[in-house]
């Protein structure tokens, strides 16, 4: 970052996963550069760059890496990388670099000095068909302690996501556990995020990792946006559960990375449209995309957009298929409604200390609806309320806020009064209300 600039503290940022061919026409570090004010305007105080070391071939979602110290060359330059970091600084954006521990492309140099049995680094094949790296050989240790110092001192990354560290391996003195201590070591104020699925909060307590990806919050969630049956559609008790992720063994929000969207499954839009029964109906998917931002605003953890979320993005790229976002988007009602409704939201998280605290219960829960109210709050006095009806009626409800007097409702549905605590409010299908005390926007 910038001299005399610090990092945010993990639980006040909001991240941004990129795919750098995916994200601009031109499929380049510059294009992403050129869209950084882009970025920086929605709220998001960090990007996350997927994968971008050279791989074989110029189409890639980069977890092929055949070269660990060079750019690919498809993306751009290493100066035209750097500047791209340097632009984040400068608009207060941290960059966290994506990256990939566990194996290499068949095409690195080190899978053509040795037979498998005989290498300093590897183990063996994987199930990818590519090279295992084995962490516990000291020649691996000595490599990648040089492609991390290399990328945190050179590159001014401001952290890493480690990809698959379940494949990657850990004990205490080696895989993920010495990657992180090392990144450490090197960046003390490093964020370093493991991706870790199943998940395993455990890990965190052991390590001098910060966060994980907590997939089983997309996964809940997008059950209950999506309607499908396969990860605790209408369980409000496991939609509660990833709202608050200590119910799940974590030990608060600033050890989890929520998201809806990544680069590993499809688009959330996409998956509420495969449904017959919400798909036929563009508004209800729209008030599901809408429930869905508000989620995760308010949820306890890290929040983090994949890139082109925020444009109703139908499709992603995936390793047989390329797809560029489509920035015209911008222009149309349906695209400049939800860029607006982000840039909302996230001011709101960024503004209310309450959504960043420890804090978080369920004040009112109506199974049978499916809805509930998540409560927010501070030390401090800052107070948030949200209810979110994840069922198609309208539903009225009564419920007791936590303070009397007024609360205002952001999302433009006026002032609840309650003074003495009681209300008695309506919930729009698939719709949301969220209420704060303290007003801090105007009318």
């Amino acid at each position: 970052m910038p001299k005399g600039h610090q990092l945010p503290d993990l639980r006040d940022q909001v991240l941004y996963e990129v795919n750098v061919a995916e994200f601009s026409p031109e499929g380049t570090f510059a294009g992403v550069t050129e869209r950084l004010p882009h970025v920086k305007a929605l709220g998001v105080r960090g990007v996350e760059l997927m994968p971008v070391w050279e791989f074989p071939g110029d189409v890639s979602l980069g977890y092929n890496p055949a070269f660990f110290f060079a750019p690919e060359r498809a993306y751009g330059t290493p100066d035209d990388l750097k500047r791209l970091v340097d632009q984040a600084h400068g608009l207060g954006l941290a960059v966290v670099l994506d990256v990939v521990f566990n194996h290499s492309s068949p095409d690195h140099p080190f899978n053509r000095l040795y037979r498998y049995h005989e290498s300093p680094w590897f183990s063996g094949g994987n199930p990818w068909g590519m090279p295992d790296f084995d962490h516990g050989k000291a020649a691996t240790k000595t490599f990648f302690d040089e492609v991390q110092g290399f990328w945190l001192n050179e590159y001014h990354v401001d952290g890493f996501r480690y990809d698959a560290t379940r494949f990657v391996g850990g004990d205490a003195v080696s895989g993920f556990s010495r990657l992180a201590w090392h990144a450490r070591e090197t960046k003390p104020w490093a964020y370093l995020i493991a991706e870790h699925i199943p998940e395993d909060p455990g890990i965190l307590g052991w390590t001098r990792l910060d966060a994980c990806w907590h997939d089983a919050f997309r996964a809940t969630v997008n059950a209950n946006l999506g309607e499908t049956g396969d990860a605790g559609w209408g369980d409000l008790d496991a939609l509660m559960a990833v709202l608050d992720a200590r119910r799940r063994g974590y030990s608060g929000p600033r050890q989890v990375i929520n998201y809806l969207e990544s680069h590993d499954h499809e688009r959330l839009v996409s998956a509420v449209r495969s449904n017959p029964s919400l798909g036929r109906n563009e508004e209800l998917v729209a008030a599901r995309l809408r429930l869905g931002l508000v989620t995760l605003a308010v949820a306890a953890g890290v929040p983090m957009l994949y890139a082109g979320q925020e444009l109703a993005m139908a499709k992603r790229t995936t390793p047989e298929r390329g797809v560029r976002l489509d920035w015209s988007r911008l222009r149309s009602t349906e695209g400049k409604a939800l860029v607006g409704l982000v840039q909302r939201l996230l001011w709101f998280r960024n503004t209310h200390p309450a959504l960043r605290s420890d804090n978080i219960d369920f004040p009112a829960v109506f199974r049978d609806r499916k809805t509930l109210a998540v409560h927010r709050w501070n030390n401090e006095g800052d107070d948030v309320v949200a209810l979110l009806n994840f069922g198609n009626d309208l539903q009225r409800v009564s419920l007791a806020l936590p303070q009397p007097g007024p609360w205002h409702e952001f999302l433009g549905r006026g002032v609840v009064n309650a003074p003495d605590r009681e209300a008695t409010v309506d919930v729009l299908p698939s719709g949301v209300l969220l209420l704060a005390r303290w007003k801090n926007w105007k009318a």
